[in-house]
Parts: structure tokens; C-alpha cells; sequence
């Protein structure tokens, strides 16, 4: 069974405020589900639609070690993991 979250919870499990929140569904930014009245999220589709975000905006990250193979391995590891 799907672990539907208030507005409420997945602001405090998303780490920003319920009124960003709130206007985020209605624009279909972010996978809800209206029940009634009331926002619902399915725990499970915001994991992979955080996951699916991070890796289409496209980050860079900087890695800066003054040992080669470190750097090397962050690179091949970070890469593998879609960044």
C-alpha cells in the first residue's frame, strides 16, 4: 500500500516550507494527488521524482583533491550516477 503524506509531511521531509509547497501541485511541479479537498503525496513517487529532478538539471560539481586517483574516482563515480 502507498504511504501518502499530508502537505505538511512532505514539506517537513522535502525541508522547505508548506507554502512552497502548496502552490507546487497546482502547477503539477511536483506528483500529487487530490483527495477530497486536500493534497495528498505518495512517498514513493516523490523519491523518484526527486531523483529523476536532480539528475535533468544537469549539476556540476566540483571535485578538488591534490591526489590524482581521488579525483579520478569521484569523476567515474559521480558520472555513473548521472552527474
Amino acid at each position: 500500500m502507498a504511504e501518502l503524506m499530508t502537505l505538511e509531511e512532505v514539506a517537513m521531509y522535502l525541508r522547505v516550507t508548506e507554502k512552497t509547497i502548496h502552490r507546487l501541485p497546482d502547477k503539477r511541479d511536483i506528483p500529487a494527488t487530490r483527495v477530497g479537498h486536500q493534497w495528498r503525496f505518495d512517498k514513493a513517487v516523490i523519491d523518484t521524482w526527486l531523483r529523476q529532478s536532480s539528475t535533468e538539471a544537469g549539476a556540476h560539481i566540483l571535485v578538488i583533491d591534490d591526489d590524482e586517483t581521488i579525483c579520478s574516482l569521484f569523476k567515474d563515480t559521480l558520472e555513473e550516477a548521472g552527474y
